[in-house]
């Protein structure tokens, strides 16, 4: 697996550029163009966004019902699709897709 650089993350934005620092680095990555400011803020993010989405699968996982199981089981029969979503979204970050 792919370790990335431990958050938190932070946004700064000296003359005029937007930079992801962490405590430690100076620069991770630096945007530019009309969306910079908002490219930058979901960067500085995906630290804890990584981790709150794997904290949900790991905790959610276990009580999901398959997909058209027993119609009367309750919560979260319908969660099924959204976990898998979640799982294939962590394999994406950690470089296994």
């Amino acid at each position: 697996m792919i370790a990335h650089t431990p958050g938190p993350w932070f946004v700064t934005q000296p003359s005029g550029r937007m930079i992801i620092t962490e405590a430690r680095i100076e620069c991770l990555a630096e945007t530019h163009g009309d969306q910079a400011e908002a490219n930058a803020l979901i960067m500085a993010a995906s630290p804890a966004l990584f981790k709150a989405l794997q904290d949900i699968v790991d905790n959610a996982r276990p009580l999901v019902v398959p997909m058209g199981g027993d119609p009367d089981t309750p919560f979260p029969l319908r969660y099924e699709p959204l976990i898998e979503q979640a799982i294939e979204a962590l394999a994406l970050a950690k470089g296994s897709v």
